[in-house]
């Protein structure tokens, strides 16, 4: 059967489900792209995170077995952005789980 002779046997309800169903489907691919992309995106600033606290932490290690007393004024910037950079992983994280939740919805259509 041609492409003109399924068109014509098809009626208008048919043919609106059709529309309907390649519109789902776009969008369907849309939300796929847009999780593939966040996604990605999270991934590059975990590695960048991961680097600068495996650093800071490489830092502070340095600081306290150099000497037998790091003062507060040396110690306390490293400490607070180990905190920071903890912080922003855990919502880096949170940010994962959420996308993980719309993926899940997603797949059970």
């Amino acid at each position: 059967v041609h492409g003109t002779e399924v068109r014509a046997q098809l009626d208008s309800n048919q043919k609106a489900r059709m529309g309907d169903e390649y519109i789902n489907r776009l969008h369907y691919s849309h939300f796929l792209l847009k999780i593939e992309q966040t996604v990605l995106g999270v991934n590059q600033k975990v590695l960048s995170l991961r680097a600068e606290l495996d650093q800071c932490m490489v830092d502070v290690k340095a600081m306290v077995t150099s000497t037998t007393s790091v003062p507060k004024s040396t110690i306390y910037p490293k400490f607070i952005q180990i905190a920071q950079l903890w912080e922003s992983l855990k919502k880096l994280h949170a940010e994962l789980r959420n996308q993980k939740r719309l993926l899940d919805i997603l797949l059970s259509y």
